[in-house]
């Protein structure tokens, strides 16, 4: 479209210069009635094709900008369940990351300590979940 745009512009600058050439008494181009006339059609031809080009110009110009749109509400709706996600699935590496310590902790002190550590990872992901489902965000 741009070039379009560009060779409508340009065709109408030289037909614009050929019909101000002719009307000058200085170094006249001789032009009959006939050839006057073509060329006042012809301008007026050109000035139609460089308003349609136009015209086509914005509406696909309208038409990328609609999709770029919608492309960025998916892709904001992605991230946005991409990041609920990744904070669901920070809790697990953490608590198990301060039980996974060869270190006496509060709580526990014996062979349930991984069983209840999992568990203690796993329920608050699992409340979060639940809290999201229930309020339509996830």
């Amino acid at each position: 479209m741009i070039y379009l745009k560009a060779a409508a512009r340009g065709n109408l600058i030289a037909v614009r210069q050929l019909q101000v050439m002719s009307d000058e008494d200085d170094d006249p181009i001789n032009l009959n009635r006939v050839e006057q006339q073509r060329l006042k059609d012809l301008k007026t031809e050109l000035e139609q094709s460089a308003e349609m080009a136009e015209i086509n110009g914005e509406i696909v110009q309208q038409v990328a900008d609609a999709y770029s749109n919608v492309l960025d509400n998916s892709l904001n709706n992605t991230m946005r369940i991409l990041t609920i996600w990744s904070l669901a699935l920070a809790v697990p590496p953490i608590i198990s990351g301060f039980y996974g310590m060869n270190t006496k902790l509060p709580l526990f002190g014996g062979s349930w300590d991984w069983p209840l550590s999992i568990l203690m990872s796993l329920i608050p992901v699992g409340l979060m979940v639940w809290y999201l489902r229930r309020n339509h965000d996830l």
